[in-house]
């Protein structure tokens, strides 16, 4: 709990209920009218937007930030509170994400919420909006002229929540930065997605992740990515692609010249213009993170992307993650993985089925890595004699700080893994022993 000024109140965190908010209530008034306000991570629920509403309404006129992200709100606690946002005069940010308000509680809040002229940050994400709570935002959005930040993700939308959300998309000219990921837009749904943000020229950041995109919908989808020339963070997942949704894909990639961030994972791709799209991601100059996953790494596929690694030279954080990786596969990677070392900070190699000859060939590798601070090598096939390998040059890493080794077959050798820790020259933070395992948590997508 902090108030690091006057008219900053952070509560975030606290294990708040509605009772001890009730008796904070009366210290909060002393620092009104407030600026900011962030309760997120409590669990007062309904009863206590009931406490803090009189401290809402003095500062209508004040209030820039209000996040009240987790905190137990329903429906009913919807009701309350966005009458209570309608009256905030400057309002720029709200988050009321991770609160099971559905399809009522959506009701509620788009009553008021186009009211809120001054808005330009809206987060949503995993409300329980569904298909029918989704249908409710469309007409309060489009009020939002100013909206350029919007999180609806992990709703489960579907087809319906996708057309409506689309029609007020295509009308927020001034968007920058959209989740939609985990919702279920599917194949018909990402028609109308496609036909809404290839008109929102001022995107910087595009996730539409886990939805269940096939063929039809990859190639909508990247011809409308395509006309985004300002893209500098895009998240995409595909259930299957054909030749033909690869090409425009590739295209898609080919025209964000300014892109920091790229999350590519498939089910399924054929080799087939596998290597067309790799190209076009070795020509992204300003690429900073990159993930790349299609379930099967074959031979050429492990070979084209082992060409393009050394042509990243702006990459900090690779993520091979879940690629089922084989040793003469995981070589090719290697190879072209050697040559860009020496910048990485972040590299993940996690669920590919890597053993020990794959540990102890990464492991000279490892000691080029002078800026390394994260490791994932989590849920593999590492023995005791791999890890062993990998304490060797992992202790040489002046910048180490998180390494994660867990589901993987180590034994006493992950204690010594541990006690080595003292002996590297960098600082160890947030290593912990837990069972046979070190945890870490992987490097999070740009905000």
């Amino acid at each position: 709990m902090k108030v690091d000024e006057s008219d900053k109140l952070d509560f975030s965190n606290c294990a708040i209920d509605s009772r001890c908010l009730a008796e904070l209530s009366e210290m909060i008034k002393t620092f009104l009218p407030l600026t900011y306000i962030d309760l997120s991570f409590n669990n007062f629920g309904n009863d206590g937007i009931l406490h803090i509403r009189n401290s809402i309404r003095a500062s209508s006129n004040t209030l820039l930030t209000l996040n009240l992200r987790h905190i137990g709100l329903t429906d009913r606690g919807m009701k309350l509170l966005a009458p209570l946002l309608s009256g905030l005069k400057v309002l720029d940010e709200v988050d009321l994400s991770f609160n099971p308000i559905k399809s009522l509680g959506c009701k509620a809040l788009a009553s008021d919420l186009g009211k809120i002229q001054t808005l330009r940050t809206l987060s949503l994400s995993a409300i329980e909006a569904g298909t029918n709570g989704s249908r409710f935002l469309p007409a309060a959005l489009i009020m939002l002229e100013g909206l350029k930040y919007f999180d609806l993700s992990y709703n489960s939308i579907g087809l319906p929540g996708a057309k409506a959300i689309s029609e007020a998309l295509g009308k927020l000219s001034n968007l920058k930065w959209l989740d939609l990921s985990n919702n279920g837009i599917g194949l018909t749904g990402s028609k109308y997605l496609a036909d809404a943000i290839q008109q929102s020229q001022e995107l910087e950041h595009l996730n539409l992740a886990c939805n269940i995109i096939a063929e039809y919908g990859s190639v909508v989808i990247s011809s409308a990515i395509s006309k985004m020339s300002l893209l500098k963070n895009l998240y995409l997942s595909f259930s299957e692609l054909k030749s033909s949704g690869l090409k425009e894909l590739a295209n898609a990639v080919g025209n964000t010249k300014e892109l920091m961030d790229l999350y590519l994972a498939f089910d399924h791709i054929p080799v087939e213009g596998t290597r067309e799209l790799l190209k076009a991601v070795g020509n992204l100059k300003s690429l900073e993170s990159l993930y790349f996953s299609c379930k099967v790494m074959e031979p050429e596929k492990a070979r084209s992307l082992g060409e393009v690694l050394p042509r990243l030279k702006s990459l900090k954080v690779l993520n091979l993650s879940s690629n089922t990786l084989a040793k003469p596969n995981f070589l090719f990677i290697l190879e072209g993985l050697k040559k860009i070392m020496a910048s990485l900070t972040g590299l993940i190699l996690s669920l590919n089925s890597l053993n020990d000859d794959c540990a102890t060939a990464l492991s000279p590798i490892l000691e080029d890595a002078a800026k390394l601070e994260a490791l994932d090598l989590s849920f593999n096939s590492i023995k005791a004699k791999g890890a062993q390998k990998l304490h060797q040059a992992l202790r040489k890493l002046p910048c180490i700080q998180c390494v994660n080794l867990s589901g993987n077959e180590i034994g006493e050798v992950l204690g010594k893994i541990v006690e080595g820790v003292g002996t590297w020259n960098g600082p160890v933070e947030q290593v912990s022993l837990y069972y046979t395992c070190l945890l870490y948590t992987s490097p999070s997508p740009r905000d």
